[in-house]
């Protein structure tokens, strides 16, 4: 003999669409972490194999920006834990990040910065001393922190994360300024490595090694950073998180391609050495320009 069932059957429920809030907090928090794990390598390749003749002081800047990589990733996890299992079924604050996911902002952009602020001073020495370009690009890098740091202040004070207003303005700026850095460093990179450029084989294949890794991440972050800002501008109404996996992201790329060319340099210094004829003027100019191992001393 057959029982009824004494399970209360629960009533059908319309679901609210998750793709643009939670679906983008995952997204942007796996692709993130995923792009963590490469600079972990990347950081435990320099000090295994290529630090030897660094100084302490970007020895230092490696690992203080890994830390800060590492931070900025705990506060993304927090964000997305807090999300997803604390206000489960919470939908009227899917759009309302805790303090953690507005936090992160400033630790991106002090990333953003730190980096720029090294390429900014790779550039002085490029230059030969010339000072114009290089404060040009401190001063954008100051500012989009500035930005970024104004941006978590507003943010942390509103019930909700949709970018207008103040908000948007101090986005907007943040991205701004890390954009115009981020595309005259790449240019002035270019146009620094290729006048060193000698009738020598390999020193010109070496300067094209550096020309390339400095064109990539340049390119990739100017994107990624582009994309940030076209998606914070286009966020439909109600309010959605389309913006946060290019923000966690290029955090990540900025990391990222810095520890890159770091690491490049034994590729580019036996490019240097594979011929006997190259003038020692231009290998002594080069090595010391591009890729000197007491850049922050």
């Amino acid at each position: 003999m057959t029982h009824p069932s004494t399970t209360p059957r629960l009533p059908r429920t319309t679901l609210i669409p998750l793709d643009d809030t939670i679906g983008a907090l995952v997204i942007g928090a796996i692709l993130s972490s995923s792009l963590f794990g490469v600079s972990c390598l990347q950081v435990y390749l320099y000090f295994t194999r290529y630090c030897s003749r660094d100084s302490l002081l970007l020895k230092s800047f490696v690992a203080t920006l890994l830390s800060l990589d590492a931070l900025h990733g705990a506060l993304v996890a927090h964000a997305l834990y807090v999300t997803v299992v604390n206000n489960f079924g919470d939908y009227a604050n899917l759009t309302k990040l805790p303090w953690s996911g507005v936090i992160e902002t400033i630790i991106g952009a002090l990333v953003a910065g730190m980096v720029q602020f090294f390429y900014a001073w790779r550039i002085y020495v490029l230059s030969e001393k010339s000072f114009i370009l290089p404060v040009i690009i401190a001063i954008c890098a100051v500012l989009g922190f500035v930005s970024g740091t104004l941006y978590a202040q507003k943010g942390l004070s509103v019930p909700y994360v949709k970018v207008e207003g103040l908000l948007l303005v101090y986005s907007s700026t943040a991205l701004a300024f890390s954009i115009t850095s981020d595309i005259i460093i790449t240019v002035a990179m270019l146009y620094y490595l290729s006048r060193n450029k000698t009738g020598m084989k390999a020193t010109n294949r070496a300067i094209n090694t550096l020309v390339a890794y400095a064109i990539s991440s340049g390119l990739v972050t100017t994107m990624f950073a582009i994309a940030d800002l076209i998606a914070t501008w286009t966020a439909p109404s109600p309010p959605t998180l389309i913006e946060a996996p290019f923000l966690f992201i290029l955090v990540r790329l900025h990391c990222l391609s810095f520890m890159t060319i770091l690491n490049s340099r034994d590729i580019v210094r036996s490019q240097l050495n594979v011929s006997s004829n190259i003038n020692s003027h231009a290998l002594m100019h080069i090595s010391r320009s591009a890729v000197t191992d007491s850049d922050m001393e």
